[in-house]
């Protein structure tokens, strides 16, 4: 098997499935993913425990490819789509109401609620955060939420 790795100075090289053959790893030394094209030339990216700040839009798409914990503060009422978690991917969204509050939140259909968590509805304290815990499900095409709690 080969190795092939790309150094970089700063983080967020994303690897693409060209950049690699069958059997090959990739590796982002700057920040830590690992990608490897696997025998049935399906694609396989894996991220180090890592923390990131999309800034607001009133439709907000997530990629988790990029870590596993976001933070984005709300400036407004937002919609919120889940894309880019592997199978199985535990995932946390926090999200902190701006110095006005009350913002609300609603996500798209690919985000699954059960029948203990039926929904979320945010506290409307200025300036506190609220997490909500998904664990992502590719067999369904799913982004389960498993955990919410409020007022942090």
């Amino acid at each position: 098997m080969a190795i092939r790795h790309k150094r970089k100075n700063t983080s967020g090289y994303t690897w693409q499935p060209s950049d690699l053959v069958e059997g090959q790893v990739g590796l982002n030394i700057a920040d830590g993913t690992l990608h490897f094209k696997k025998s049935d030339n399906s694609f396989v990216s894996f991220v180090s425990s890592k923390v990131q700040t999309p800034t607001y839009s009133a439709n907000k798409t997530i990629d988790w490819s990029i870590g596993d914990v976001a933070r984005m503060t709300l400036t407004g009422n937002c919609v919120i789509t889940n894309n880019g978690a592997y199978d199985g991917q535990k995932l946390l969204l926090e999200l902190k109401q701006d110095a006005t509050g009350s913002r609300t939140v609603s996500f798209t259909s690919e985000t699954r609620f059960g029948t203990d968590i039926t929904g979320i509805t945010l506290t409307t304290t200025a300036n506190k955060s609220d997490k909500i815990g998904l664990i992502y499900n590719a067999t369904d095409g799913k982004y389960d939420v498993i955990a919410f709690a409020r007022g942090y």
